[in-house]
């Protein structure tokens, strides 16, 4: 489990809401905010508008079967959806849920608008119809493909596409139109990646691709223009570079190769602009360093998980070295017999890391946290003698706490899942959530916009319903439900979405379900806090 776009997730972890929400329940008003559905139709992604409003957009072929349009609503529901003005006479609309500039005032798309079955790429104006679009790519011999990102000035749009040749290759073009450019120099083989990435300032794009020789290599290059520039040293005759993170402060960029010895990872670090490239993991790496690797928000660390053999059996142990290189400290105390570090994250003062794992205990997963430099680690998820360990955390937005969850069902084959939460620094553990329903599935979790609760999807009653909830991080309010009571068969979430987004503005929570007929998905908000159920919340009130 683990942060993923601002958000942790219980993966695979049996959870559900201990809490007995029935039809006294109460749950601010939900709003539907699509027009309706016919059948056969479908609503297959939404997502908020990054303009500090409540406007949502979302895509779907709610006006003729197969042929998918985006339309924008506020999430407020006090005008219905409007359709953004395109036509699409031969071809199936959009293609994906937009991205957005900065400023939110013009999304950016692929569609196959003039060729059926080729799928291109355009801008528009997200003012409410759209206006026209336009199209931003040169002629393809393929197609545009799904990654897209706009540059942090909002001038330009990066892309892959076949454009030039039958290969995947990145290209930049301004957001309004222009004449496209290729970023990356001739292609040995293959494609470029998909992991792209463009620095902070937007001055840079760092890429992995075949481009001098046949396995994929580190280039950065920049955006303005210039020849691309390999950034890995040259690479024992096997060697790849597999992974790559961009520092936040976009001067450095951290990568994992086997440089020197076939299939061993190391860790190293180059400027982004080029320059030596310098191995920053020791002797410490056996086998190879993982690759989830992170860089510390003031850019002077990384943080890594290394596994190894200790006393003849297998552990992962986590190690932090600086930037600028020095020798690599061991954050975790000894491992046991078999113990491993799962997972870990770095607060946002970059002082103290927060990780979890069989650390002390074989088999048995707990909380700590410890300097990023080193030393002494703190216990943070309490006496679990009686529990089956613990279940992921999270770092408050404000690097204060941390929620994690438990097992405190040590029984074979059943679980009942806890959520709480304690200072960084170890102290009062409180209990959030729980004790959880039997054997349900927590599915995702966020902070809210003010960093004052959190917001989690959970089978609540049944297995294979999910809903939402809401609880503050004070732990002085039981949680609540934020969808209505669903009926028989129906869920929260909707496929390859999220279970749920905030809009721009923080008031709502977005979410797909088919709260009102099962089988029809569609698109609902909620406020965080509306009034009438805070004031019954703060007369002391308690569901049923």
């Amino acid at each position: 489990m683990g942060f993923r776009n601002g958000c942790w997730a219980l993966v695979g972890a049996a959870a559900g809401m201990g809490l007995a929400l029935g039809a006294n329940a109460q749950v601010c008003p939900n709003v539907k905010l699509n027009q309706a559905v016919p059948e056969g139709s479908d609503i297959v992604g939404y997502g908020p508008i990054p303009d500090g409003s409540d406007r949502v957009t979302f895509l779907g072929d709610l006006e003729t079967e197969g042929f998918f349009d985006l339309f924008t609503v506020p999430a407020s529901g006090e005008r219905a959806p409007i359709r953004f003005d395109l036509i699409t006479p031969r071809a199936q609309g959009l293609a994906d849920v937009p991205v957005f500039s900065p400023d939110g005032a013009t999304s950016v798309f692929r569609g196959d608008f003039d060729t059926e079955g080729v799928r291109e790429l355009y801008s528009i104006s997200t003012a409410d119809g759209g206006g026209v679009p336009t199209k931003l790519n040169g002629e393809l011999i393929g197609d545009v493909q799904r990654e897209i990102v706009v540059t942090p000035d909002g001038e330009n749009v990066v892309y892959l596409a076949e454009e030039d040749t039958g290969r995947e290759e990145l290209y930049i073009v301004p957001l309004f139109g222009g004449t496209s450019r290729r970023l990356n120099d001739d292609l040995q083989a293959s494609d470029v990646e998909e992991d792209f990435e463009l620095s902070p300032d937007g001055e840079f794009v760092v890429y992995r691709a075949p481009q001098d020789t046949t396995r994929d290599e580190l280039y950065s290059v920049r955006l303005a223009g210039g020849d691309p520039v390999r950034l890995n040293a040259t690479l024992q005759s096997l060697g790849v570079v597999t992974d790559f993170r961009i520092s936040p402060d976009g001067r450095t960029v951290v990568y994992r190769a086997d440089q020197i010895v076939d299939n061993r990872f190391d860790l190293y670090q180059v400027p982004i602009g080029g320059g030596e490239a310098m191995r920053i993991t020791g002797d410490e790496v056996e086998r190879s360093v993982e690759d989830e690797f992170r860089i510390s928000p003031d850019s002077t660390h990384v943080v890594y998980a290394n596994p190894r053999f200790v006393d003849g059996a297998f552990g992962t142990d986590l190690y932090s070295v600086s930037v600028a290189g020095g020798d690599p400290v061991r954050l975790n105390a000894p491992l046991p017999a078999g113990g491993f570090v799962a997972d870990f994250a770095i607060d946002p003062t970059s002082e103290l890391v927060v990780l979890e794992g069989s650390v002390e205990t074989n088999q048995l997963a707990e909380v700590f946290s410890v300097p990023i430099g080193g030393g002494t680690m703190t216990k943070l998820s309490g006496d679990l003698s009686t529990a089956d360990g613990t279940l992921g955390f999270g770092i408050t937005p404000d690097g204060t706490r941390v929620v994690f969850g438990i097992d405190r069902d040590p029984s074979t084959g059943t679980s009942v899942r806890e959520l709480a939460i304690t200072p960084i620094d170890g102290g009062p553990i409180t209990t959030l959530v729980g004790p959880l329903t039997v054997n349900g599935d927590v599915g995702e979790i966020l902070f809210t916009p003010d960093g004052s609760g959190i917001v989690y999807s959970a089978e609540a009653d049944a297995v294979d319903r999910l809903e939402l909830f809401q609880v503050p991080l004070d732990g002085g309010r039981p949680p609540r439900r934020i969808n209505r009571e669903l009926p028989d068969g129906a869920s929260v979430g909707a496929f390859l979405n999220p279970d749920f987004q905030f809009s721009d503005d923080g008031r709502y929570v977005l979410f797909l379900a088919d709260q009102e007929t099962v089988g029809v998905t569609e698109l609902w908000s909620a406020e965080l806090f509306c009034e009438a159920v805070e004031t019954v919340f703060s007369n002391g009130f308690e569901a049923d």
